[in-house]
């Protein structure tokens, strides 16, 4: 991606920066469960509040490229997925 951007494909940086941060993101402990899904202790999957976060900067990084990164059904799933979770980040 690096070097379409270098060669003149610029509009591709939103994409570059998603990743970027992305990348940063998973390593912070906080946006994360401290449990796996599987129940070992460790850093367990991100957040459902640092899911929104990150689905709200895929919309973004997806309106700033101009054309679509991710779909709704895509999106409802996802949302269906989190209602399952918020009760898992009760307990």
């Amino acid at each position: 991606m690096e070097g379409l951007i270098h060669s003149g494909h610029d509009g591709l940086q939103p994409l570059l920066d998603f990743r970027n941060w992305l990348s940063r993101v998973r390593n912070d402990h906080q946006m994360r469960w401290s449990t796996r899904r599987n129940g070992n202790v460790g850093p367990g999957p991100f957040s459902v509040a640092a899911r929104r976060t990150i689905l709200r900067r895929l919309l973004a990084t997806q309106r700033a490229v101009g054309f679509q990164l991710i779909g709704s059904d895509e999106i409802k799933a996802i949302k269906n997925e989190w209602a399952n979770d918020i009760a898992v980040e009760r307990q």
